[in-house]
């Protein structure tokens, strides 16, 4: 995947459908407040819950990268590309994950396992 130029984030969210994310990854390299932090958090309902930040940011503008996720049953297990991983919670249960959405991000591959 690479990033698109002349954007201040990106986002992958992965859920059920656009009222509904277990998880909304969003590398933010000058957004607000955040300056190059990861920011997740889970959408339910249409109601956003506590974001998670992760302060290691190895992405860089323009570029492409790999980012990979596995759904466990209690969390995803994030492996970034400088190959740091980090957990974020699964905070309700639906099962399998039905859809996916892409924020200002041009998709290269997508492999499911």
């Amino acid at each position: 995947m690479s990033w698109l130029q002349g954007h201040c984030s990106f986002s992958i969210g992965l859920g059920i459908d656009s009222r509904n994310f277990l998880l909304h990854f969003s590398p933010r390299f000058d957004f607000g407040v955040d300056k190059r932090k990861i920011v997740c958090n889970s959408l339910q309902n249409n109601v956003w819950e506590q974001e998670q930040k992760e302060g290691d940011f190895p992405f860089q503008q323009g570029s492409v990268t790999t980012v990979r996720f596995e759904y466990r049953r209690e969390d995803f297990n994030i492996l970034l590309p400088s190959g740091k991983r980090f957990s974020f919670p699964v905070r309700f249960n639906v099962g399998a994950i039905s859809y996916l959405t892409l924020g200002n991000l041009q998709l290269k591959c997508l492999t499911i396992e």
